[in-house]
């Protein structure tokens, strides 16, 4: 009977020390369980994160485009210091080779940002065309490689623009390079489709490794490095009614397949044409109001070499350039000499938007022509309807262009004072 005593105070004393340890460990189970559970939601993304990156793209995309405005200037002074073409400096060549990437690199980020510098733009794309200047680029930037493409008999025109489709189609071939380095073929294919609503052309790249392959470690869908050239691509179809598809096999292939609809058959209406209103015509040269005496120009652009480019472009057409470090610098120029400038050129539109400076123009020089170097904004277009623009990146004879349109009546005054 005692040992049966025993035997039950052992079982009672075991009991509570169990219930006490279920007790104690309850919690962290709970823990545990509610861990597991959550692991198995899909993940939320973090609010805000999309905007951030496209305000990163957006800011990469600004300190590119000056970058390459800057070196673009630099190599043009070299070469055009050069007696003749074999002096040129081997240097200066490769400068420009590194504005063309720089360009290119500038439209990537753009797209992702939401700001492409296609986006304004209109037109159709020829394919045939649009697949040679392809394979001039690759055969230029990527040696050993084998390009294979058989252009077909006919294919309708794309519905967007050209330099919009190259990009993409650029971007998408980068990211198949980078997917599989060390692949050689590179086959291009085209054919209409009708698989959508509407009639398409579908353009397929195709990168394979020649004879037994390769180890590719990259992964298309995955390696944060072909994140820019891919997104590019998918953000610059889309943009005009396409869509991008990137398939990968490693070691074997990397394909992307982009489609873009048709563009519609051009209007033959001759009557249209024939009684089609004619454009008003542009003003009187005696409604112009008078150019300024001294043709000097105002200039503030923060980056040293973009504004060493602008002062001598404006000084080899006779200007007199004033560099100021800010507004508040240039409306003081304004108010002491106002009929000393014909134009203004700004960096950025926000320029224009300071009170200051927007006071003295207004006060002072209200005819004075002004030249942004930035991309439009639609606020302050409205509020001086004599702005002109020059986006960056844009090269020597880009500006020279716009300078030549903007200083050309200003310019044969000043001749003639100076005379």
């Amino acid at each position: 009977m005692n040992d049966l005593s025993w035997i039950l105070a052992g079982l009672a004393l075991g009991g509570i020390g169990a219930v006490a340890l279920w007790r104690r460990r309850r919690p962290a189970a709970r823990a545990t369980a509610a861990a597991a559970a959550a692991a198995t939601l899909p993940p939320v993304a973090a609010p805000g994160r999309r905007d951030r990156a496209r305000q990163l793209a957006n800011a990469a995309a600004a300190e590119v485009a000056t970058l390459a405005s800057g070196i673009e200037g630099g190599a043009h002074a070299l070469i055009e210091a050069a007696a003749n073409r074999s002096d040129v400096p081997r240097a200066a060549e490769g400068l420009l080779v590194a504005v063309r990437r720089l360009r290119s690199l500038h439209a990537r980020l753009s797209a992702i940002g939401g700001q492409s510098v296609h986006a304004d733009a209109v037109g159709t794309t020829d394919v045939a065309r649009l697949i040679a200047r392809l394979t001039n680029e690759l055969q230029r930037t990527h040696v050993g490689l084998e390009l294979h493409w058989q252009p077909p008999d006919h294919l309708p025109e794309l519905a967007a623009p050209h330099d919009a489709t190259f990009d993409a189609l650029a971007s998408a071939c980068r990211a198949l390079l980078r997917a599989e380095a060390g692949a050689t073929r590179l086959s291009i294919a085209a054919e209409s489709c009708y698989d959508a609503h509407h009639p398409q052309v579908r353009i397929e790249c195709t990168l394979e490794w020649s004879g037994d392959g390769g180890a590719s470690s990259a992964d298309l869908l995955d390696d944060a490095q072909l994140a820019i050239d891919r997104e590019a691509a998918r953000v610059l179809t889309a943009a005009h009614g396409g869509e991008a598809v990137f398939q990968q096999s490693h070691g074997r292939l990397a394909r992307v397949v982009l489609r873009w609809p048709v563009a519609d058959a051009p209007a033959t209406d001759a009557a249209a044409l024939v009684q089609a209103p004619t454009p008003p015509a542009a003003a009187a040269a005696d409604d112009r109001p008078q150019p300024h005496r001294y043709g000097g120009a105002l200039l503030l652009e923060s980056d040293p070499a973009v504004r060493a480019m602008l002062a001598a472009e404006l000084k080899a057409t006779g200007r007199a350039v004033f560099v100021c470090a800010d507004a508040a610098a240039a409306s003081t120029f304004l108010r002491a000499t106002p009929d000393r400038f014909e134009v203004l050129i700004v960096d950025r539109d926000e320029r224009l938007a300071d009170r200051d400076l927007a006071a003295a123009l207004r006060a002072v020089a209200p005819a004075l022509d002004l030249l942004s170097l930035d991309d439009p904004d639609a606020a302050i277009g409205a509020q001086w309807p004599q702005l002109r623009r020059v986006r960056k990146p844009f090269g020597v004879h880009e500006l020279r262009r716009v300078l030549a349109s903007l200083l050309a009546a200003g310019g044969v005054a000043f001749r003639n004072a100076g005379s």
